[in-house]
């Protein structure tokens, strides 16, 4: 329960309020400053009003400020109640580069986690589209012209090309050529030939013969 005093002057002052009710600030003299009480939570690269670690009645409303190059995300709003989950500042992506031909805009930024959708004048009918999938993220608008269609499917052809040689190169059969065949009487005659250079070596230089081969294993004369 309330304690409560009646004053001279007929006011009644709060003295101390029931279980998980408190006053915003230590000056309060009134039963109805009897609340529940909100902490402003803390925020990086930006601020809040009421300010981060100010202590608010429930239900009071906290807008979220980013710092330059910083936003929410796209779905939130930035005026949330103190009790409510505030918003969060990410670093918003940069186009860093963008062709003459697109309609977008210098010094546009991305909020981080949305898709920007552009055209360009040389496309008509056709839309690109850029997306920040991290915070910070250098982005480049391109706009497709005829030298990059052109190198583009240069290469796929040569990539493809290539693929298909490969394909066609391991399906054909490989032809297997027999060893070349050599007639028996080939090394014999090779033989009569060395053997009669032999003869005429030894002849020229007064060498002795070598010495006739063992009965019953006749000599190649």
């Amino acid at each position: 329960a309330v304690v409560s005093t009646q004053s001279t002057g007929g006011k009644t002052q709060c003295t101390s309020c029931e279980t998980g009710l408190t006053t915003v600030t230590s000056g309060s003299d009134s039963i109805t400053d009897c609340t529940v009480i909100c902490e402003v939570a803390s925020l990086a690269n930006g601020y809040r009003s009421p300010a981060s670690g100010y202590t608010v009645m429930t239900g009071t409303s906290v807008t979220t400020f980013c710092s330059s190059g910083y936003s929410i995300l796209e779905a939130k709003n930035n005026t949330q109640t103190c009790t409510s989950e505030q918003p969060a500042c990410f670093k918003s992506c940069v186009i860093e580069k963008k062709s003459d031909k697109s309609n977008i805009i210098d010094g546009t930024s991305l909020i981080y986690q949305s898709t920007l959708d552009y055209t360009c004048s040389n496309k008509k009918g056709e839309s690109y589209s850029l997306t920040c999938s991290e915070e910070g993220l250098e982005l480049n608008a391109k706009c497709p012209t005829w030298l990059w269609i052109i190198v583009g499917c240069s290469i796929g052809g040569a990539v493809l090309l290539l693929i298909l040689i490969i394909l066609i190169a391991r399906r054909r059969p490989r032809r297997h050529h027999p060893p070349p065949v050599v007639e028996v009487g080939v090394f014999d005659e090779v033989a009569d030939t060395f053997e009669s250079w032999t003869d005429t070596f030894r002849r020229t230089f007064n060498m002795e013969s070598p010495p006739p081969p063992p009965a019953g294993k006749p000599g190649r004369r």
